[in-house]
C-alpha cells in the first residue's frame, strides 16, 4: 500500500504563496501610505507646497502652487483643474481652444469633471491664451558659413 504525503503537493507551492503575500502587503501598504500622504506633484501638489520659497507666491510669473502661469483667469484655472490633477500637467500641453474643450469633455464623459457652467469659457481663453499651441515656422537661413569639402582630393 502506498501512502502518499496529502500536503506534499501543497508544500510544492508554498514559495509561490509566501510571494503572493509579500506583494498583496505591499501594495495594500502603498494603497494606504498613498491614501493619507498624496502622491507628491499629482492633485495635490505636495512638492510644491513644501517649497522652500512658501511665502512667495508668484515668482517669475508663475504660481508656485499650481505651476501655472499666473495671468488672467489663472486662480478660475487653478481651483477648477488643479484639485484633480497638477497644473504642471497643463503646462506641458499646448492646444487651440476647441482643443481644450475636447480635452474637458473627456474629463468630464470619463474622469467625473463637474460641469464648469459659466466659467468654462473664461477657463478655455485662459488655456488658449497661456497654454496655445506654439507658432512654428521655418528656421532662419544660414549665413556666413565656411563650408568646407569633405575628403578633398578624391
Amino acid at each position: 500500500m502506498n501512502h502518499q504525503d496529502p500536503l506534499k503537493p501543497i508544500s510544492k507551492l508554498m514559495p509561490l504563496f509566501i510571494l503572493l503575500a509579500i506583494t498583496t502587503t505591499l501594495l495594500f501598504g502603498l494603497v494606504i501610505y498613498t491614501a493619507f500622504h498624496g502622491e507628491p506633484g499629482f492633485g495635490n501638489n505636495k512638492a510644491i507646497k513644501n517649497n522652500p520659497h512658501k511665502g512667495l507666491e508668484i515668482v517669475d510669473g508663475v504660481d508656485l502652487e499650481s505651476g501655472l502661469l499666473a495671468t488672467g483667469d489663472y486662480e478660475l484655472v487653478k481651483r477648477n483643474c488643479t484639485p484633480c490633477h497638477s497644473g504642471k500637467l497643463i503646462a506641458q500641453n499646448r492646444a487651440s481652444k476647441e482643443g481644450w474643450r475636447s480635452m474637458i469633455n473627456w474629463m468630464q464623459e470619463t474622469q467625473g469633471l463637474w460641469d464648469l457652467g459659466q466659467n468654462e469659457e473664461a477657463i478655455l481663453e485662459y488655456l488658449e491664451s497661456c497654454y496655445g499651441p506654439e507658432k512654428m515656422g521655418r528656421r532662419k537661413n544660414l549665413e556666413n558659413i565656411d563650408w568646407y569639402e569633405l575628403n578633398p582630393g578624391n
